[in-house]
């Protein structure tokens, strides 16, 4: 989603309490609020930095609203941000109950945090999920002979520890239809594969797809990355750190990429903008997706070094990393080492 997140403000905000509960369970209802919380300036600096903070993490991915899902949210968050911000109440309530419904014994209780934003000047809806340990109470106050939640209790909450799980969904009006939607929604358990709790919230309860194709967004920064470093980092020594760093960002154990986190924790200060800029033009995302290596998976197992001469030397991704040494000369000649043991000599 192409927004600056920087312009981000805060204008409304309401708690409700979730209650965990089994299927067909009765007596146990969710606590909404009646009326929204009052907000400080730091309250409100507050929320910004802490949805900011998600949504520019290695968990956040960029989603659009299924046409095919029941879930009653698209509906819910189009009416908010069409405008009828006095219908916030209302729809955050409706918001609460829905998820209070679709939840059961293995879902957590927890808050729920309703937010009512503007990103680029344009109506936004935030919905934050915090679930908090056994043991943990807050008790409502009144505003105007309303039941409310005290935010600076919240606050603490969120601050001290007790955030077992923090899940976020932040959605844009770019125009008027739920088409004209964009979200994005930051969950810490990274959409595994065959988590059921995890496609609870994002499909499920928000009725959302991912906007990415896991295997084609991994084969495109594959591509992309590697035409960078071979185009743009005249540098052999740089380049070979690059490309190591993405050889190995593909072969871990991690289920997703983030670019900006690849460029920041694996390139040099100077071309991290540079890096993000380039995959911009090449129609590659540079939020996060999950990884899914199928249309890779044969490439990253070796590297290959081909000189201008014609020579070439071509290696297992772990073998090239250890035996395999690079030297530029002072000439601008580059030379390439390996300490290994001859086993054969002749044609291939």
């Amino acid at each position: 989603m192409k927004h600056n997140f920087g312009t981000l403000t805060i204008e409304k905000v309401i708690i409700h309490d979730i209650p965990q509960h089994r299927a067909g369970e009765e007596g146990i209802k969710p606590i909404l609020s009646e009326v929204e919380s009052n907000l400080t300036q730091e309250l409100k600096n507050y929320f910004k930095e802490r949805i900011n903070g998600s949504i520019s993490s290695s968990s956040a991915f960029d989603v659009v609203f299924s046409p095919d899902t029941t879930s009653p949210m698209p509906q819910l968050v189009c009416n908010c941000t069409n405008g009828n911000a006095q219908e916030f109440v209302k729809t955050s309530q409706n918001i609460a109950t829905h998820l209070f419904k679709m939840q059961s014994g293995i879902n957590s209780k927890g808050l729920l945090s309703v937010i009512f934003c503007k990103v680029d000047g344009r109506h936004s809806l935030a919905i934050l999920k915090l679930e908090r340990e056994e043991g943990v109470r807050l008790k409502t106050t009144t505003l105007a002979g309303k039941q409310t939640y005290d935010l600076d209790l919240i606050k603490e909450l969120m601050l001290t520890g007790k955030t077992k799980l923090f899940k976020l969904g932040l959605f844009v009006q770019s125009g008027k239809a739920i088409e004209t939607i964009e979200g994005v929604v930051c969950d810490y358990q990274k959409f595994a594969k065959n988590t059921e709790i995890a496609d609870f919230f994002l499909s499920k309860f928000l009725g959302c797809r991912l906007t990415l194709v896991a295997d084609i967004c991994t084969k495109k920064f594959f591509n992309v990355t590697e035409q960078f470093c071979n185009e743009e980092v005249p540098n052999p020594l740089i380049r070979g750190e690059y490309l190591t760093h993405l050889f190995s960002e593909l072969t871990s154990q991690k289920n997703t990429i983030n670019p900006r986190i690849f460029a920041s924790e694996n390139l040099e200060e100077a071309d991290r903008n540079k890096y993000l800029n380039y995959l911009e033009e090449h129609q590659t995302p540079i939020t996060a997706f999950s990884k899914d290596i199928d249309l890779v998976e044969s490439r990253i197992k070796t590297m290959s070094l081909q000189f201008q001469s014609g020579a070439t030397i071509l290696a297992p991704n772990d073998v090239f990393q250890e035996k395999v040494h690079i030297t530029q000369l002072d000439s601008g000649d580059t030379r390439a080492e390996i300490v290994d043991k001859v086993k054969h000599m002749g044609s291939r």
